[in-house]
């Protein structure tokens, strides 16, 4: 997704159309595109797109908004995900002990 988002950014468009570059972009390429932290991610892209067509934001400040909204969501998941791989958990002396 972090690909996805650099690629899609780095356009010189304005932000609705980064952010359906995105949706359109991780649906064809990305590895989780059903997933509850990518379907969280393209709500929070709704709220920041109605609130930059309502003009209550800017652009700049919708791009900031993307990547708040991403690591909330996707990068939240990744990072837990990533804390789980490689923690062993046994029963020791009646007491649980992960490493």
């Amino acid at each position: 997704m972090e690909k996805v988002i650099d690629v899609c950014n780095s356009q010189d468009a304005s932000f609705p159309q980064v952010s359906q570059c995105i949706k359109d972009m991780y649906a064809q390429k990305g590895n989780t595109p059903n997933a509850n932290s990518v379907k969280a991610f393209y709500a929070e892209l709704m709220v920041i797109n109605e609130d930059y067509q309502a003009k209550k934001i800017t652009d700049a400040q919708a791009r900031a908004n993307l990547y708040r909204a991403y690591a909330n969501t996707v990068g939240e998941k990744n990072k837990q995900i990533r804390a789980n791989k490689g923690t062993v958990c046994m029963p020791i002396n009646g007491m649980v002990f992960c490493q």
